[in-house]
């Protein structure tokens, strides 16, 4: 799994079998646990308190752990919810979740056909991602204040959504889509925090505005971030911009219990608390400090912030979590890191210089280079469009790609003049005068 990506949403329902009925009958998630909590008992990994029993369903897509979905009815469900009575543009809650098909006319037919109403008929648009790039939506309100949105990407660089070699009729949810006061802000946050990389702003404005009945001058400007080889789980970005929106509210308060909607998105990390530590210095407010917790018979280690929008994200270290259910089959399993493998000897690699190396079992292939005499390692992929890193140019600690000249700082992985750790690391050690580095995860597709 790409760490950038979302690994579940938390979402707080009226009716727990329509939403099961959703979720799993119409879009073929598998439901792995069912699990009750009785009245007046901590939550720690919800960062609540119940005061009334809490039932909850976990679903994810057969094959990935990215993108899976929590389900939790509190009490009788009769809770408000978040975006009760709330305008388009006001901030502070998840609207949307999409999930992609390549069939989203005939997906939208089963969806009415099964009785969900949608806002309008599937549209197409343009997006600026590829020459000729056309996106086609249908979007049905839920009881509960989330959009399911039905969506296909035609003409996008398969490069820009990720990669996958999963088959099936929709990629787990695909984004999560956020309402946000600050573009700017949020999209500095997100990519600090979780080095996710932002792809190309889709700005909206002119007949669409009108026809969506906003406030005329009002401008939307909206984009997805993601890790680098995220294949779904993406972070999606909406905010309302112009003088007819500046009223907008802010629905932070409500992103909780017992509000119905989206409670929170959870994020796999490597390190809890540094990733709970940079939060917090942006401008994030700690719900749940660094500590164990156990649900549905398995203990985690996390945390929760909440982000300056007003959005609970959680952060869960993968490697601590264990459970007395076996994975399901087809789930792919945690493994051990791979042993590291020899790769020249340290004298054959002079300052300055840049190398590749590919793995006898199929990993990426990477890229080695010496830098003032410390050796840095990483995948030998331009986060733009692949291109081979290891042919570009080293000036001082700035690798310029040969491709279309894009800049990566190598001891951080960062492009130049962009946020993220957009180029992926992989371990590298000098021992005995031989350089070795370690394999990182194979990638499907």
């Amino acid at each position: 799994m790409d760490r950038g990506e979302i690994r579940r949403v938390t979402v707080s329902v009226r009716d727990l079998s329509r939403s099961v009925a959703l979720y799993s009958g119409l879009l073929g998630m598998k439901v792995i646990a069912e699990w009750r909590v009785s009245a007046d008992a901590s939550v720690a990994s919800l960062g609540l308190a119940s005061q009334a029993p809490i039932l909850g369903i976990d679903l994810q897509q057969p094959g990935t752990q990215v993108g899976a979905v929590r389900l939790v009815c509190m009490g009788d469900g009769s809770g408000e919810r978040i975006n009760e009575g709330a305008r388009p543009y006001d901030h502070g809650h998840v609207k949307n979740l999409d999930f992609f098909t390549d069939d989203v006319r005939g997906q939208y037919a089963r969806f009415v056909a099964s009785g969900f109403e949608f806002l309008a008929p599937p549209v197409d648009y343009a997006v600026p991602w590829g020459q000729g790039a056309i996106a086609t939506e249908a979007h049905a309100a839920t009881e509960d204040g989330v959009k399911i949105a039905l969506a296909k990407m035609a003409g996008v660089p398969r490069i820009a959504m990720g990669r996958s070699g999963r088959e099936s009729p929709f990629t787990e949810v695909a984004a999560a889509t956020q309402i946000v006061k600050d573009f700017a802000r949020s999209e500095a946050f997100y990519c600090d925090v979780l080095d996710l990389v932002p792809a190309a702003p889709t700005v909206i404005e002119g007949e669409l505005i009108e026809a969506l009945h906003l406030p005329l001058g009002t401008r939307l400007r909206m984009s997805f971030l993601s890790g680098t080889e995220a294949a779904g789980g993406r972070v999606g970005i909406v905010a309302y911009e112009g003088e007819g929106v500046a009223d907008a509210r802010d629905l932070r308060d409500r992103v909780r219990a017992p509000y119905r909607g989206v409670l929170s998105l959870t994020f796999e990390v490597e390190d809890v608390e540094r990733a709970t530590r940079k939060a917090l210095a942006l401008g994030a407010q700690s719900r749940v400090p660094p500590s164990e917790h156990r649900l549905a018979d398995a203990v985690t280690f996390g945390a929760t912030v909440v982000s300056p929008d007003g959005i609970p994200i959680q952060f869960e270290d993968g490697a601590s979590v264990s459970s007395d259910v076996r994975p399901e089959a087809g789930m792919p399993a945690r493994v051990a890191p791979r042993p590291f493998t020899a790769v020249c000897p340290a004298a054959d690699l002079r300052e300055g210089a840049v190398v590749e190396y590919r793995f006898s079992d199929g990993s990426p292939r990477i890229a080695i280079a010496n830098v003032a005499g410390e050796v840095f390692a990483f995948e030998d992929r331009c986060p733009h469009l692949g291109g081979p890193l290891f042919r570009g140019e080293l000036r001082g600690r700035t690798l310029v790609c040969p491709w279309h000249g894009w800049m990566v700082d190598v001891p951080t992985g960062q492009v130049k003049g962009g946020r993220g750790a957009a180029v992926r690391p992989c371990r590298v050690r000098i021992r005995d005068g031989v350089i070795e580095a370690q394999p990182g995860e194979k990638m499907e597709g």
